[in-house]
């Protein structure tokens, strides 16, 4: 069981290494990749981590301390994703199928849920002064940031 559980993580970190290897490399853009760590560093100088620029289409212009928290909150969320796409692929893997159905249909959102609020806890707590707004308002923005053309989207 020990041989075929170091055999699947084996192959869950190599194989995206082998896409990587074999795929044409695409000339940079400004928009971070979805993987790990495209989300959470930027690929090429000068691009932002995710939350930054969500927070810069909401806010506008960061004051430093928000820009140093924007980038520590995509770290956090790029860390919990990983941690939670790494235990249900050893849970699926190793054939705890019903632990596996409990993490990804009942525990992981509940999980994601409760990653919202802590980060919104600690947002409050680390920048006090950032001007707030209601979940509609944060929609619009992102909406508006995703519809964007992505020369235009705001830094």
């Amino acid at each position: 069981m020990k041989a075929i559980l170091r055999l699947g993580l084996s192959l869950l970190f190599l194989f995206p290494t082998l896409l990587i290897a074999q795929a044409p490399t695409p000339a940079p853009t400004p928009v971070p990749t979805p993987g790990a760590g495209g989300a959470a560093t930027a690929r090429t100088k000068g691009e932002e981590p995710l939350v930054t620029q969500f927070a810069t289409a909401f806010h506008g212009e960061l004051a430093p301390q928000a820009r140093r928290y924007t980038r520590g909150v995509t770290v956090a969320w790029t860390i919990f994703f990983l941690t939670l796409f790494a235990v249900s692929c050893a849970l699926y893997l190793t054939g705890f199928l019903e632990a596996w159905s409990l993490l990804v249909n009942i525990v992981g959102p509940l999980l994601v849920g409760a990653m919202f609020v802590v980060e919104y806890l600690v947002r409050h707590r680390v920048l006090p002064d950032l001007e707030r707004a209601g979940l509609l308002s944060g929609i619009r923005a992102f909406s508006r940031h995703m519809a964007a053309p992505q020369s235009q989207s705001p830094r």
